[in-house]
């Protein structure tokens, strides 16, 4: 684990290098959370700035373009996003984010190639690599038992892709260990050992520190049980327990 670590920075700070000498932005793939954990370490090491971007609002995995122009970098992006629909309309199955994984990676991609994964109903919005979109739109049939279509998209479509759970819970406090125990039933001791493990992120940035309080509008990401939006305190008990509001991602 610790020689893959050291050899995605290296790979981090050749691109750096090479936008930084040719004046041409550079790309990686798709980084999940602890990649970006890595990019965010090397702060001050690298040759040129970077910026991520997932292809929508929200999205967890991202690419890192390096280069100084900050200007549409969005747009500069090589991402793509497929438009997955079941062929079978309301008559079929929904679509699940695991099954359209699986199909995709069923067709030889490499992880990386692929981003986030939105699903409504009986479509699925997926976010790739450009140069992969058009081979994954000619070759993607079928998803789990359900036979779909599958087409490149302009743009991602219109509105929030991702759904959002309101849930109300009851704390002590605003502590993120505190605050992360209430929302996935985890004991206080659970929950910090996920602190000491590295599991939890607020903003895609690493938390090591079980004690922080979080902000309203953070967006805390927990590996192996998933992420919500930190809402603030909607009101305080006659005991003085707080009263907090989240959203998770589902």
């Amino acid at each position: 684990m610790e020689k893959d670590k050291t050899q995605l920075k290296k790979r981090f700070y050749e691109l750096s290098e090479r936008a930084a000498y040719s004046g041409q932005s550079t790309f990686t793939g798709f980084l999940n959370l602890d990649d970006q954990a890595a990019l965010f370490s090397m702060k001050g090491e690298l040759a040129s700035p970077y910026a991520l971007y997932g292809g929508a609002q929200d999205c967890e995995r991202r690419v890192a373009r390096f280069g100084d122009n900050e200007s549409g970098f969005a747009e500069d992006l090589p991402i793509a996003c497929l438009g997955i629909t079941a062929t079978a309309g309301r008559f079929g199955a929904e679509l699940s984010h695991r099954d359209v994984l699986g199909a995709i990676l069923g067709l030889g991609v490499e992880r990386s190639v692929l981003g986030d994964i939105a699903v409504r109903k009986d479509t699925a919005f997926a976010f790739c690599l450009a140069c992969v979109a058009g081979w994954l739109g000619e070759n993607l049939a079928a998803v789990g038992r359900q036979k779909v279509r599958c087409n490149v998209l302009a743009q991602p479509p219109d509105g929030p892709l991702f759904t959002l759970v309101e849930q109300k819970l009851q704390t002590a406090s605003e502590r993120a260990d505190a605050v992360i125990a209430k929302a996935y039933s985890l004991s206080r001791e659970q929950s910090a050992d996920l602190f000491t493990r590295e599991r939890v992120f607020v903003d895609s940035a690493p938390c090591k520190n079980n004690s922080r309080m979080l902000k309203e509008g953070e967006i805390v990401s927990v590996r192996g049980f998933g992420r919500f939006v930190y809402s603030g305190i909607i009101g305080i008990s006659k005991k003085g327990k707080l009263y907090i509001s989240i959203s998770k991602y589902s």
